[in-house]
């Protein structure tokens, strides 16, 4: 892809954007009421190709409305059924009486947001072609427009067109206008119905000093993927709005409208479904609701939301408060039959449309969202209320956690970065969790609870790359947990430590059946190339005191962990000697060093892959400071370092 083939998407999506509301109902401009004095259009307009046709040859611009031209086309009077062809005299009575059906055939039709910037010149009533001066004054009884089209922009080459386009116009009362009809583009039908009045004139709002001059518009359309039904005010000029004070929007699939205006994201995760009601704002330059109900996906909410269309590329502004908000919607994998270990990964949430970089969207849209809900769920489960902000400027999206709720007086915040000015997408993760359940957070890693209860969590870590083995590899960063109450390890360390000093265990054996209750936990971790090793681990079980050293390889998913339990001494003999094991035991000899008369215990060396690890007793001689490097595991570890 060029450098320029983003902008020209860009621009192709802003223009459909823009006009999907006014360039759709392609009957509008035609629908506008104009005097002698209103009826500019260049000279040599038409060319006679019948008594009764015209060709036209030349743009026309038409009243009120300049930025919508008809570029070419066939004008005619229809002939009534089963009758004779009029004559010259019958077709002028016809068109002088306001009586005269009219067929526009094979027309082009142009539409842009400011009115043309071509010369035109003021004609008198006896200069226009009596056809061509019923059209512009609405002096006919029906007006049918077949098989013709409408570009969206001025040039030959403009980004979009609006294909088989057919509507049909009448004139129910005088200054009414009715128009019904459809048209094409990118595989989708939208029909459209349009009641219009002709007359501009002093609309609801002077009291309020908010007057304006325009014509009640009441518009529906309807396609496979949108509808719209509103009625308001349409003023006309070189930027024409439409204020409509009622109005319903409602998008059956967010990602396949989005490609259908050109921002190719369909196969981008977020809401899919979405539907607005209230009042309605549309101008060349943006579409926004001001203070609407919104349901996205099922979830109701009531706000604000803007997308605004003069800048570079879209721009989306909102503030939205929820009641619920279920989001389980937007955590589902992009991919099928994925392997579930590790539970969570994150490399299937990442969007990557075929044949182009990942997160398309950031370089299509701009935005700034901010979002609250009373209650938040993820499917089953449940937590309180919740707010966040998401940002997306210049290719980089920033997701701010303000505050989410878990049970039992959990709190949850942070921010995520990701930064998308290279190929290559970088992820920024800063955040804390208070009082939530340990669990949650070793199942995500794990599969299973290797620790549990309620406790804090730091992180602050960075990745880059597109799928999980790149993500997992260029971790970098701080974690840290505090767990100042009761807890549990997913492990018994009492059997685990029983069987490996008869032994050396290969596997968890029964211990990964048992829990070991713990408290006052303390860890930091850091984490460097897909390493997570031990900075310091303390924790208490019972009347041991445990710790820990080492690390994990999370892209082999292999440890080299030691544990150590330590219990303090209790003597009543000497303090340098033994006590006896049983009545009537000889004393032992005296321990090798002071540290060992004051506390008994061992370590356990847990060494290979998660899943099967060879586990091995140690005795408290052989605790020593040690580095882990998992690029370079010990034995049983294979050269090639996986086990």
């Amino acid at each position: 892809m060029t450098g320029q083939e983003p902008k020209r998407k860009i621009s192709k999506a802003t223009r459909v954007a823009t006009l999907a509301l006014a360039g759709a109902a392609v009957a509008v401009p035609l629908l506008i009421d104009a005097s002698d004095r209103d009826l500019a259009f260049h000279s040599a307009v038409v060319v006679a190709a019948t008594r009764d046709g015209y060709a036209l040859t030349f743009p026309v611009a038409l009243p009120l409305m300049p930025n919508v031209m008809i570029e070419s086309g066939t004008l005619s009077v229809a002939s009534e059924s089963g009758s004779s062809r009029s004559t010259g005299a019958a077709v002028l009575a016809l068109l002088s009486g306001g009586k005269a059906r009219l067929e526009l055939n094979d027309a082009v039709l142009s539409i842009a947001p400011t009115q043309s910037s071509n010369p035109i010149a003021d004609k008198k009533d006896g200069s226009i072609a009596p056809i061509l001066a019923s059209l512009l004054k609405l002096s006919f009884s029906q007006l049918d427009l077949q098989n013709s089209k409408v570009r969206l922009g001025r040039s030959a080459g403009a980004d979009a067109t609006l294909s088989n386009v057919n509507f049909n116009v009448t004139i129910p009362r005088a200054n009414e206008a009715h128009a019904t009809g459809s048209f094409e583009h990118r595989g989708q039908t939208v029909s459209f119905d349009i009641f219009m009045t002709t007359a501009a004139e002093l609309q609801n709002g002077q009291a309020q000093g908010k007057a304006t001059i325009g014509r009640n518009l009441a518009l529906k359309m309807q396609s496979d993927l949108f509808s719209l039904d509103a009625k308001g005010t349409l003023s006309a000029g070189d930027q024409p709005q439409f204020v409509a004070a009622n109005s319903k929007v409602t998008v059956s699939n967010i990602p396949l409208m989005a490609e259908w205006v050109g921002l190719a994201a369909a196969d981008i995760p977020g809401p899919t479904s979405f539907e607005a009601t209230g009042p309605l704002e549309f101008t060349p330059q943006a579409i926004s609701f001001a203070d609407a109900q919104f349901k996205i996906d099922g979830n109701s909410a009531t706000g604000a939301l803007a997308l605004k269309l003069s800048g570079e590329k879209p721009s989306l502004d909102g503030t939205l408060g929820f009641t619920t908000l279920d989001i389980a919607e937007y955590f589902k994998p992009q991919t099928a039959n994925v392997d579930t270990s590790p539970a969570f990964d994150v490399s299937r949430y990442l969007p990557r449309p075929s044949g182009e970089r990942p997160f398309p969207l950031l370089d299509k849209l701009d935005a700034d969202l901010r979002i609250s809900a009373a209650k938040v769920s993820f499917a089953e489960r449940a937590f309180g209320k919740g707010a966040a902000s998401l940002s997306i400027k210049d290719g980089m999206l920033l997701a701010d956690l303000a505050e989410l709720e878990f049970g039992q007086g959990g709190r949850c915040t942070g921010q995520l970065a990701i930064h998308m000015t290279g190929n290559q997408p970088r992820y920024t993760l800063r955040g804390k969790t208070e009082a939530i359940d340990l669990g949650q957070i070793s199942r995500a890693l794990f599969s299973y609870d290797v620790l549990s209860g309620g406790g804090d969590m730091t992180i602050d870590i960075a990745a880059s790359g597109e799928d999980r083995p790149q993500l997992i590899s260029g971790m970098q960063g701080k974690v840290s947990l505090v767990q100042p109450s009761a807890g549990q390890l997913g492990l018994d360390l009492k059997t685990l430590a029983a069987t490996a000093r008869a032994q050396t265990q290969a596997g968890w054996g029964g211990a990964a059946r048992g829990q070991t209750a713990i408290e006052g936990l303390q860890a930091n971790f850091s984490l460097a190339d897909g390493q997570m090793t031990i900075e310091r681990m303390t924790a208490r079980a019972g009347d041991a005191n445990l710790s820990g050293e080492g690390g994990v390889h999370f892209p082999d998913r292999i440890g080299d962990l030691k544990i150590w339990i330590t219990h303090p001494r209790v003597d009543t003999a000497p303090a340098d000697v033994e006590p006896a094991s049983h009545a009537g035991a000889a004393p032992t000899a005296a321990p090798a060093s002071a540290s060992e008369a004051k506390t008994s215990g061992g370590g356990l060396h847990i060494q290979g892959s998660f899943d099967n690890p060879e586990i091995r007793f140690l005795p408290l001689s052989d605790r020593k400071p040690e580095k882990f490097d998992g690029r370079q595991p010990k034995s049983p570890l294979n050269a090639s370092g996986k086990g």
